[in-house]
């Protein structure tokens, strides 16, 4: 059987859906099919979220979607492990346009070069809320700093990966005599008393886009708190410029995850878990592709594609790897049957492709050319037996992609070595 492309039908309009798959799941463009014959989301996957969540668009517009609905943009399916935003109010509730105006509840402004800076305008784009900040006349040279949280709000441990990120653009003036525009950690004790503090610098331009800095907290046993802080560092002569900042996030974790919106306290936004019935894949032999864009690296842990499992030591599984590799991998009683893994890395916001098959002595791998020569076929691999269950972007409810997962498609059959390679072309 080929793997030519015949058309169905799908709950977004006409699409297309490999011939024999038993299983196809086209994310951006919210297709769906079983066996061939076209579906909704909700027919073919139990997905979990207990809050809202966003998603952001090839033109980078961010969407809200509601509890329980799956955060679908014309790049997939966004996926995502449990996260917290600490800033209180990061929606600029109580901020006013002025001469100086206001800046947002809980947030302050402190400079050393004698420019006080105002609240130009409050707005949104691209579903970013956003207040413009302008700084301008002649300074000193020092600093201006905006205090998105205060000294003592944000509780937080030495050792622990904080990770601070928010939209900006320069909307007006220029960045002459600004030497630098940082982000800042702050590592402060329990009463709101600076230890130490760490900072990465950004260069806003025209276009709207996010930054983050991760940090490790380094300050010893005294750190009891964090606070996260924009700060504009000017030489002195004449300076004018219009700072726009939107959604800031600061998260307990090495990486920033999509915009969490707070109003007046701390949010969370929870886990995606989906799962598809198991009748769509076979422990004893099958095939499998998946197309994913990942958006941040893994700093050491493994992010799980699909997991097509009987229990933790009973698998089989495509992951984005702790070296930031593609892997496919078959376990049974917690021994590995068959580890195959691309050669070179993945890189972030890139579509990347993986086609693999399964059965006793007989599993292979193939990956986007770009992931460099593909691994030899394992000949000796044993399958796992039982009762299955299949996660999508997780391993259940752990090792959660964190990126957008764009196709999965699942065939009932070993597709040869040619046909995983076409799929990967």
């Amino acid at each position: 059987m080929s793997i030519r492309l015949g058309r169905s039908g799908g709950s977004a309009g006409a699409g297309y859906s490999p011939i024999g798959a038993a299983f196809d799941a086209l994310y951006y463009r919210n297709l769906y099919a079983d066996a061939g014959f076209p579906r909704a989301f909700n027919d073919v996957h139990t997905l979990t979220r207990a809050s809202t969540k966003y998603a952001e668009s090839t033109t980078g517009v961010w969407t809200e979607f509601a509890s329980g609905i799956p955060a679908i943009t014309d790049r997939g399916i966004l996926i995502e492990e449990s996260r917290t935003n600490q800033i209180r109010n990061n929606s600029m509730q109580g901020a006013v346009a002025g001469s100086p105006g206001t800046l947002p509840t809980n947030w302050s402004k402190a400079n050393s070069t004698g420019l006080a800076g105002e609240v130009s305008s409050v707005g949104v784009l691209n579903g970013v809320e956003y207040i413009d900040f302008r700084i301008n006349g002649v300074a000193a040279a020092g600093d201006n700093d905006i205090y998105i949280e205060t000294t003592t709000q944000v509780s937080a441990l030495t050792g622990e990966n904080w990770t601070f990120s928010l939209f900006s653009a320069l909307v007006a003036g220029s960045l002459t005599n600004v030497s630098s525009v940082r982000l800042f950690i702050i590592e402060n004790t329990a009463a709101g008393a600076g230890v130490v503090s760490g900072a990465a610098t950004i260069v806003p331009t025209a276009t709207l886009q996010r930054f983050n800095y991760p940090r490790t907290l380094s300050g010893g046993g005294t750190v009891a708190r964090v606070q996260p802080v924009l700060k504009v560092s000017c030489s002195a002569g004449a300076v004018d410029l219009t700072l726009r900042i939107g959604w800031p996030q600061l998260e307990l974790g090495a990486f920033a995850t999509s915009p969490i919106r707070t109003t007046s306290a701390a949010a969370t936004r929870a886990a995606d878990v989906i799962t598809i019935d198991p009748k769509y894949s076979s422990l004893a032999q099958g095939s499998a592709f998946v197309e994913y864009e990942p958006i941040v690296l893994n700093a050491g842990a493994t992010r799980v594609l699909f997991n097509n499992r009987v229990g933790g030591s009973d698998y089989i599984r495509a992951v984005h790897g702790s070296s930031d590799a593609f892997s496919f991998a078959v376990v049974v009683g917690g021994s590995s049957q068959a580890t195959l893994n691309a050669t070179n890395i993945l890189t972030i916001n890139t579509i990347s492709k993986q086609a693999s098959r399964w059965g006793t002595d007989d599993v292979a791998a193939r990956y986007s050319p770009y992931l460099g020569a593909d691994p030899a076929n394992d000949t000796l691999a044993t399958m796992p037996t039982g009762s299955n269950t299949i996660a999508v972007g997780s391993f259940g409810s752990a090792q959660i992609i964190n990126g957008y997962l764009r196709r999965l498609t699942f065939y009932p059959r070993k597709l040869t070595d040619a046909e995983l390679g076409a799929l990967v072309a």
